[in-house]
């Protein structure tokens, strides 16, 4: 076992001791929940990413011609042109 110390800003830290208490105040459990939880969204991710790759790839085909068409612009440029 690792002993690991990090700093976290007080909203990190308030949602973490929330969390903690969730687990009847077991750090260790808490903080592994939050590993595993992390490992389980990655992976649901890539597998959501890989049975969808074909209509994602036409999604963004169809984004990419719509903004070389000059019919979507990014956000940066609706600021510019509000004066922002």
């Amino acid at each position: 076992m690792a002993l690991v110390q990090f700093e976290i800003d007080e909203e990190s830290e308030n949602a973490l001791n929330a969390l903690i208490e969730s687990f009847e105040g077991d750090r260790n459990a808490a903080f592994k929940s939050l590993l595993l939880r992390h490992s389980f969204d990655e992976s649901e991710l890539g597998q959501i990413e890989a049975d969808n790759h074909d209509y994602l790839l036409e999604m963004k085909t169809r984004s990419e011609a719509a903004f070389a068409e000059g019919r979507f612009v990014t956000f940066e440029q609706v600021k510019r042109d509000m004066g922002l």
